[in-house]
């Protein structure tokens, strides 16, 4: 297995939210309309933020129809109905207007939407490491490197960054590797191995060519 995660420097930023989700809430009763604020509020995650920007009792009005195409919001309905003019309205502004009779369902329905709105999480996943020796080819989008393989493996079609003393310099793809003249799939640690490799043109003697893969999942709340 490869080394531990490196954090580049020139990557560290500061958090911020990435989303945000306006919803309108109307509802039969006072009961009702505490019990799903109260179970909306515990909807959390760092990354979307989920804003009432309406409630109240009673049927769906224009008025929250208008609310909701200047704020792009969402109305929610519990155990209460549109009037036809609001139902209109909703359908000439895009509005989307959606009603339930169960408080679980309009919750999951909450969070499916806020979740949907999450960008995907990325994890880079280290596969190995290479420190370039030598330098035979450079053009503008491709170079040709040798190198020795100080951890993990070098590892055909894998993404690259192209470190300088921990400082991403650049970002490419391998697609050709080769050890001993012979074409190879992944070359093992200790080994040393020719490089074919598409992107910026940056690399130097001493450069660290970090391999990684990326594993996709979607982020729930």
């Amino acid at each position: 297995h490869a080394a531990s995660v490196y954090i580049p420097r020139n990557r560290m930023e500061k958090k911020k939210i990435e989303d945000t989700f306006n919803i309108i809430l109307r509802t039969d009763v006072l009961g009702s309309l505490e019990a799903i604020i109260s179970s909306l509020d515990k909807l959390e995650n760092p990354d979307i933020q989920l804003n009432i920007i309406g409630k109240g009792l009673g049927n769906i009005s224009e008025n929250d129809v208008m609310l909701a195409e200047s704020n792009n919001a969402v109305i929610y309905g519990f155990h209460v109905t549109s009037s036809t003019s609001a139902k209109n309205f909703a359908q000439e502004k895009n509005v989307e207007i959606k009603n339930f009779k169960i408080i679980y369902e309009l919750l999951d329905e909450v969070k499916k939407r806020m979740e949907e709105k999450l960008k995907p999480n990325i994890e880079k996943i280290i596969l190995g490491k290479v420190k370039i020796l030598k330098v035979f080819k450079k053009e503008k989008n491709l170079m040709i490197v040798g190198g020795k393989v100080t951890e993990g493996n070098a590892v055909l079609n894998s993404k690259v960054d192209v470190l300088k003393d921990d400082f991403i310099k650049t970002h490419g793809k391998i697609v050709k590797l080769q050890a001993q003249k012979m074409d190879m799939k992944n070359v093992g640690v200790g080994q040393e191995c020719g490089i074919q490799y598409e992107g910026k043109a940056l690399i130097e003697e001493g450069d660290t060519l970090v391999f990684y893969k990326e594993e996709i999942t979607q982020k729930k709340i």
